[in-house]
């Protein structure tokens, strides 16, 4: 049987009280749009094909078109994400005010502030978290059963979920480990229980990307689109010594311990404090000590399977189960020291120092945006100056190398303020992406091969804005931004 999801008071409060979080940890990005990098590109369709990434083809294609709206991409998202929050709270049994302090902390630690970072996936992301809650509902109200109708809506949502963005198939895992916990509390289970539960769900996590793949091979040979080249380049192991990878793979997640962890996310530190309260509570007067404490230990540590699979430290955007496992494991220890009205206090607390976190990284973005705007403008007017006669609709642009504009807002922080002149060493198709997304020149594409003669060519020319920056080779007007080549 498939259960109805009740929108009674309480959940209409917790809607309401996730919304108000996120409108305050996400805010600045709704209201004040910037360009960030990865936005530039008008049309995904086929590159997200590619990645293996047909589910967010298919909703871009449908129901959600290329490439994003303003405003109204990142408010479809925080509703989506709202809801995911409200979707999770359903599948724990715990005290209201334990739903509270869960929700305010789900949604808001930043981890989906560098998800937000990309508005060209940002709700389609948010939707895929959504089905994965929904993965883990479907599955605990049909009885915890491998075979029945629930859990083949949850298989299905899965499947969906993962075809939308991959790594967030360690989602869910941790979800159902958030709510197997508190069937343990609650002693509603044991633990030779909680085991055959979890692996019932890790199954139905294996059939679904079994399923998935089979899914994306067809998909693949109907297109002609292959993800597998990226994400191979994308893994460490068997590239190098086994030592390096391993201490590579340990170190990245030991600074999510130690306050290390890039800006925003360093507040993850908490999960470890939370965690050795946790256990010495249970030490000391819960029954089904091991396991419950390994549940936890799990929860803490379940977003780093990503890290371990590619044996390095991965962009945060794909380690999408920090949310559940910064919020699952803190309020399971308020759960089990029995503080709940603190618990809500602390809650809050930690939302306003995640707000303050996302407003400056998505701030730094947008600074990085206004800067840009200005610099594509003064490299325009400089290759107007040095030849007047030029021509978008007729003549070819090569931007050779990068310009590091002066960001002081710019942070430790993945793709956050960064610049579009500065990405890759300067990647002379993203520059030029940038120019015609924001009206100021659509410039023609060039060849590869045009780009290595190019190349080959460039080495004596002074560095822009110097005179003679700007030249013409072959028959392409070069603009030299840097000193050496970027990523073409």
């Amino acid at each position: 049987m498939i259960y109805k999801i009740a929108f009674d008071k309480y959940t209409r409060n917790l809607l309401f009280i996730s919304i108000m979080a996120c409108l305050v940890v996400y805010g600045f990005e709704i209201f004040n749009f910037s360009m960030s990098i990865d936005e530039e590109f008008m049309d995904n369709t086929k590159s997200t094909i590619a990645l293996g990434r047909w589910g967010h083809a298919f909703l871009r294609y449908y129901f959600l078109p290329e490439p994003f709206a303003p405003f109204f991409t990142h408010l479809i998202a925080i509703v989506f994400f709202s809801i995911s929050a409200i979707i999770i709270t359903m599948s724990i049994e715990t005290s209201f005010k334990n739903k509270i302090a869960l929700v305010i902390l789900f949604v808001s630690y930043p981890q989906f502030a560098y998800q937000m970072a990309f508005a060209n996936q940002s709700d389609t992301v948010a939707i895929s978290y959504l089905l994965s809650a929904l993965s883990v509902y479907t599955y605990k109200n049909s009885g915890f059963k491998l075979l029945s109708l629930s859990s083949a809506c949850s298989v299905v949502a899965l499947i969906f979920s993962v075809s939308i963005y991959q790594s967030v198939i360690t989602l869910p895992i941790t979800i159902s480990m958030v709510v197997i916990s508190f069937l343990i509390i609650n002693k509603e289970i044991n633990a030779k229980q909680s085991i055959v539960i979890l692996s019932k769900f890790v199954l139905l996590c294996v059939v679904s990307i079994v399923i998935y793949k089979l899914l994306s091979v067809i998909i693949e040979s109907y297109t002609g689109l292959s993800s597998g080249s990226y994400l191979s380049s994308k893994s460490f192991w068997v590239k190098e010594p086994l030592s390096i990878t391993i201490h590579r793979s340990i170190l990245s997640t030991y600074d999510y311990f130690t306050g290390n962890a890039l800006f925003g996310l360093n507040i993850y530190f908490v999960t470890a404090i939370a965690t050795v309260i946790s256990i010495l509570s249970i030490v000391v007067c819960h029954r089904d000590k091991i396991i419950l404490i390994a549940f936890i230990i799990a929860i803490t540590l379940s977003p780093f399977v990503v890290n371990a699979a590619f044996g390095c430290g991965m962009p945060p955007r794909t380690l999408t189960s920090l949310g559940a496992a910064f919020s699952g494991s803190i309020v399971i220890c308020i759960a089990l020291t029995g503080t709940d009205k603190l618990g809500v206090i602390f809650a809050i607390v930690l939302s306003a120092i995640c707000a303050s976190s996302s407003s400056q990284l998505f701030f730094s973005d947008y600074m990085s945006y206004q800067s840009d705007k200005l610099l594509g403008n003064r490299v325009l007017s400089s290759l107007y100056s040095a030849y007047p006669s030029f021509d978008e609709r007729k003549d070819t642009v090569y931007f050779y190398g990068k310009v590091n504009p002066i960001n002081k807002w710019k942070k430790r922080a993945d793709v956050f303020g960064q610049s579009f002149f500065s990405w890759d060493g300067g990647n002379n198709l993203r520059i030029k992406a940038f120019l015609s997304a924001n009206g100021m020149a659509n410039l023609k594409p060039l060849s590869k091969e045009d780009s290595l003669k190019v190349k080959g060519k460039v080495g004596g020319m002074p560095v822009w804005p110097e005179k003679g920056s700007i030249k013409i080779i072959d028959g392409i007007y070069v603009v030299k931004l840097g000193g050496e080549p970027g990523r073409d």
